[in-house]
C-alpha cells in the first residue's frame, strides 16, 4: 500500500497546459456525473474565467471532486431519511470564486454533505484515506493533489463539520491564469 502511495507521489505526468475556460469544463464534469439530487449552483463568475493548465488534469481533479461531494451528500441525504426529519434537505454543491489576480484563481467549493472526520481532514491530500470499503478507494486525493501541484495549483480543506443538521466541508482549490 505505502508502494502504491509513493508512486503517486513520484507521478510524473508531465502538464500540457493551454488556455480554456473554466466554467464549460465544470458543466460537463457535472453532467458526467447527472446526479439529480444534487443542486449544483456555479458562480456566474466563472463564465468568464480562463485557466492556464493541463485541461485533461484538470477534468479529473473536478469529476472526483464533484463524485465525493456527491456521495457525502447522499450520506446525509441517508441520515436525514433514517431520522425522519421535519426539514427537507436539499443536496447542494456550490462554486464560488473568492480570488482574481493575474497569475491565479480560488475557488471555494461547498458541499452540505456529512463532513469529514478529524482523522480523514488531516490525511486527506497527502495519504491514502477513504469512508468507503475496498483497497481500490483512497487515492483520489492524492491524486488531486499532485494533479494540481504538476499544474501551478492546490487544494485545501478551509472548514468541515461532520455529522448533524450543520455538516458541511468547505475547499479551496487555487488554480493558474497565467502562462508560466
Amino acid at each position: 500500500m505505502t508502494e502504491a502511495i509513493e508512486q503517486i507521489r513520484r507521478m510524473d505526468t508531465q502538464p500540457h497546459p493551454t488556455e480554456f475556460e473554466i466554467y464549460p469544463l465544470l458543466l460537463e464534469e457535472i453532467e458526467s456525473i447527472s446526479h439529480h439530487e444534487v443542486n449544483f449552483n456555479l458562480s456566474e463568475m466563472l463564465k468568464s474565467i480562463k485557466i492556464y493548465a493541463d485541461k485533461d488534469h484538470t477534468r479529473l481533479v473536478f469529476n472526483n471532486l464533484f463524485k465525493n461531494a456527491v456521495r457525502a451528500t447522499e450520506k446525509k441525504a441517508a441520515e436525514y431519511l433514517v431520522e425522519d426529519s421535519d426539514e427537507e434537505y436539499m443536496q447542494t454543491i456550490v462554486i464560488n470564486v473568492i480570488e482574481v489576480n493575474p497569475l491565479s484563481i480560488a475557488l471555494q467549493m461547498f458541499d452540505n454533505g456529512i463532513g469529514l472526520l478529524p482523522n480523514v481532514r488531516k490525511r486527506l491530500y497527502v495519504e491514502r484515506c477513504s469512508t468507503q470499503q475496498g483497497e481500490e478507494h483512497g487515492y483520489g486525493g492524492i491524486i488531486i493533489r499532485k494533479l494540481l501541484d504538476l499544474n501551478g495549483g492546490a487544494i485545501q480543506v478551509v472548514d468541515t463539520q461532520y455529522g448533524g443538521i450543520g455538516s458541511l466541508t468547505i475547499q479551496k482549490i487555487t488554480l493558474p491564469t497565467g502562462s508560466k
